[in-house]
């Protein structure tokens, strides 16, 4: 038996904050900008493979993102407050046989590509003043994730005693 694995985990804690205090006008703002890319892959590429037992082949990548960001600001005549929380996450999973690859075994070939991807965001603001106080908070988050898990038309998978499967 043969198992191929690649596993991809990422992690970013991220805090942000602002506070601003004056006499006439007060301002804080707090930014957070967290950006996870990348891509993770087990293949066969012109391959050739006999063997006795299984073949597994498993991707797989779990990517996250926490963050806070928080403003707060106080005077006696003006405040503003705000804060922005932006979060992307761009991912490629991929688990494939492919350019005219030849695999035979006795029992079960498994290609799984499997994707977890979470953002957890805050953002909030606090503005207090004697006349005139602002505050506002923005948050967005993206994920954008592509996951394969294929045999192309060039190559020859064979199982003698054992089942194909494919799962993304």
């Amino acid at each position: 038996s043969v198992t191929l694995t690649a596993i991809g985990n990422a992690l970013i804690v991220s805090i942000a904050g602002a506070i601003g205090g004056a006499k006439t006008a007060g301002i804080g703002v707090a930014l957070a900008y967290n950006h996870i890319q990348y891509e993770v892959s087990v293949f066969a590429d012109y391959a050739r493979m006999d063997l006795d037992g299984d073949l597994t082949m498993l991707a797989d990548q779990h990517s996250q993102i926490w963050t806070a960001s928080a403003g707060g600001a106080g005077a006696e005549k003006a405040a503003i407050a705000g804060a922005l929380s932006a979060n992307v996450i761009i991912s490629t999973v991929k688990t494939y046989i492919t350019n005219a690859s030849h695999v035979d075994v006795t029992g079960d070939v498994s290609l799984t590509a499997v994707n977890k991807s979470d953002i957890r965001a805050l953002a909030g603001n606090v503005a207090g003043a004697g006349k005139a106080a602002v505050g506002a908070s923005i948050g967005y988050d993206e994920i954008n994730d592509t996951v394969y898990a294929y045999i192309d038309g060039n190559s020859w998978v064979s199982s003698t005693g054992g089942d194909i499967m494919l799962s993304a």
